[in-house]
């Protein structure tokens, strides 16, 4: 696109079947060009991060997305990217931990593995309950920057904190 800038738009709300779609649909209309999305549940709040391409400012943006916001009642935030593009990197790693769930557990296995060399991309965890037992899980997915062997070498303390991880070159091979 000739003329065009870069944008990081960011909109919360409560999760709503056709709220992606449409904001979707409504940028593309309005010629935005999508260059990434990513979507997550958050609790019960949804959120939505999309990087578009247009001839657009950032303020008109907001205004045509207006009947949305108000429609799925969303806190909205759009911000000029001045950076270049990213440079997609191919996850190596795909690692899954559970284990019972004490506080802090998140942030104590999100250290391990960076600390081993994992360069995060995704991550998603949830905590559940099973048999009045509060449980963790959590799939990431990221870039090895030493080895997957290296990697390996969390898994014992992980399980001394009673965490199982399997980790594999491959998502399917977690199934």
């Amino acid at each position: 696109m000739n003329n065009s800038q870069r944008y990081r738009i960011v909109a919360m709300g409560e999760k709503s079947p056709k709220m992606l779609s449409e904001i979707t649909n409504d940028l593309f209309g309005f010629g935005c060009e999508i260059e990434n999305i990513s979507s997550l549940r958050l609790g019960h709040s949804f959120v939505v991060v999309l990087m578009v391409e247009t001839p657009m400012s950032g303020h008109r943006i907001e205004k045509f997305l207006q009947p949305l916001i108000q429609k799925y009642a969303l806190r909205l935030h759009v911000d000029l990217c001045t950076r270049k593009k990213y440079k997609f990197v191919k996850s190596d790693a795909f690692i899954r931990i559970r284990g019972k769930y004490t506080p802090g557990v998140k942030a104590f296995v999100i250290k391990k593995l960076t600390d081993a060399g994992l360069d995060i991309h995704g991550l998603e965890s949830d905590i559940y309950e099973k048999d009045g037992q509060d449980l963790f899980i959590s799939n990431i997915k990221g870039e090895a920057k030493e080895t997957i062997e290296m990697l390996s070498s969390v898994s014992d303390t992980l399980r001394q904190n009673g965490l199982d991880m399997t980790i594999a070159r491959d998502w399917k091979l977690l199934a």
